[in-house]
């Protein structure tokens, strides 16, 4: 082998850790209290991943049924 060359070649990529894990996470940092107002209202939450791009989107009841059980 020669003194200055390569052993091996690694190709970085970028891979991005958000997940819907991640959106749970943040929703329950939320109060309560703002939680069940938006819950009553029928809103939705819509995010954004501001690294990769990917939507995650959780409806009321999916809200409902997850956190304030």
């Amino acid at each position: 082998m020669e003194k200055d060359s390569i052993r091996w070649k690694k190709t970085p990529r970028f891979r991005c850790s958000c997940g819907v894990d991640r959106v749970w996470r943040a929703l329950r940092l939320l109060p309560k209290q703002e939680v069940a107002e938006m819950i009553e209202k029928g809103q939705s939450i819509d995010i954004k991943c501001e690294f990769c791009g990917q939507h995650y989107a959780l409806t009321a009841d999916e809200i409902r049924e997850s956190i304030l059980v």
